[in-house]
């Protein structure tokens, strides 16, 4: 009914007209979704989706849904609870190696009861003591070459050491050192990959329940951090193994060259084997985040039947994403990183914890952009998760008007 016809008494008691005759004209009637998703299809659902996803418009899209999340309205409590998440992403970005503690002094008294005296003893670590000269005078100042140089002379002499240990220690002393080591990396990297499943879950939770108790959704996300967390422990440790080959092959390499003979080249080579399993790792655990982890948390499905259809789904675009997504993660970087040193480095220089905690709170609507990004893209590969999407998922709350008289 139109404006005041809404209580109007039908005139005269008219009656119904009968079947077949045409009905009378009335006032269009009009629907207007007002709480609609974000993720709401452009076309209708009888036509297929566009099989080309565009990066730019979901990252147009992404753009508009952070404010939306973050800012509108602003709630700091929304703001730490998508920085916990963060925090628990850079927790479990960590890696394996940089987490074992090379210079504990009980570490260093095992290697020693051991026999590795004298690897411990190489020219490798005594770099700080000779190069303090070098990083005193400045980096600009610095003469490259002879350092570089002297690099690899000194990882040369510790690999040959090391060989030369490895040949000639009992077998007591082999398996003490080479067993330690592996357990202690299995730890960290199921450490690791407890963070990374647990953060990835919980930050797709809270995108759609924003403004639930945290621990509710830290409860419900058990279920699907569980097959993320098998999923990603067995890639680590596939990623771990495959990284202490090429670094085991890279040491007995080094340790062949002659006296004199390790010089940039092989120190480059030696440099290039060993970082191909990083890159490798990061590409393939950023492919799983943005396009593995939306399925099973989502849908529910298992971790490789996930990657398995991540994997059936992409296609050339994937290389654009990669691409734009590195040039807006070095942007980043440069802003929110060279800021938080220049800002906080100083008065934070002593608090990494602290350090950590700040900058998840900086990054937060980084890692919010990535994951709208991801999974606009993901709902455009997948149209039948949009039904996923609650509808009021991104809609700013509105404020009911008050009635007369009342507070």
């Amino acid at each position: 009914p139109g404006p005041g016809e809404r209580d109007a008494p039908a005139a005269g008691g008219a009656a119904a007209p009968a079947a077949g005759d045409p009905l009378p004209a009335g006032p269009s009637v009009r629907v207007v979704l007002r709480d609609r998703s974000p993720f709401e299809p452009e076309t209708p659902d009888h036509r297929a989706p566009d099989p080309r996803p565009s990066c730019l418009f979901s990252l147009r899209t992404a753009l508009a849904n952070t404010r939306v999340v973050l800012l509108r309205p602003f709630s700091l409590g929304r703001w730490l609870a998508f920085s916990v998440a963060v925090l628990l992403m850079l927790l479990g970005a960590q890696s394996e190696w940089s987490l074992v503690p090379a210079a504990s002094p009980t570490l260093r008294a095992t290697a020693e009861s051991a026999g590795l005296g004298a690897v411990l003893e190489s020219r490798l670590f005594t770099l700080p003591e000779r190069w303090s000269g070098a990083f005193r005078r400045g980096l600009v100042q610095a003469d490259y070459a002879p350092l570089a140089d002297d690099l690899g002379e000194s990882l040369r002499d510790a690999s040959a050491r090391a060989v030369a240990w490895a040949r000639g220690a009992r077998a007591r002393d082999r398996l003490a050192v080479f067993g330690g080591a592996a357990l202690l990396l299995l730890v960290f990297c199921a450490m690791r990959a407890w963070f990374l499943a647990r953060s990835w879950t919980l930050f797709v939770e809270r995108v759609y329940r924003r403004d639930e108790p945290m621990l509710l959704s830290w409860l419900d996300a058990r279920v699907p951090s569980r097959a993320i967390f098998r999923g990603v422990l067995a890639w680590r440790l596939a990623l771990l193994a495959l990284h202490a080959a090429a670094f085991g092959w890279a040491i007995v390499s080094l340790s062949r060259l002659p006296e004199g003979g390790a010089g940039a080249d092989a120190l480059a080579s030696a440099a290039l084997l060993v970082a191909a399993p990083l890159l490798a790792d990061a590409l393939a655990m950023g492919f799983l985040r943005d396009f593995a982890v939306p399925r099973v948390v989502l849908l529910r499905r298992t971790f490789g039947a996930a990657v398995r259809e991540a994997l059936a789904a992409i296609g050339a675009w994937y290389l654009r994403y990669l691409l734009l997504l590195g040039a807006l993660a070095l942007a980043v970087w440069l802003v929110l990183g060279q800021a938080l040193a220049l800002v906080l480095g100083a008065a934070l220089a002593g608090l990494p914890s602290l350090m950590l905690v700040a900058f998840a709170a900086l990054a937060t609507p980084w890692q919010l952009l990535r994951c709208l990004w991801s999974l606009d893209l993901f709902f455009r590969l997948c149209p039948q998760a949009r039904a996923l999407v609650p509808p009021r998922a991104f809609a700013a709350p509105r404020r009911s008007p008050a009635a007369p008289g009342g507070r």
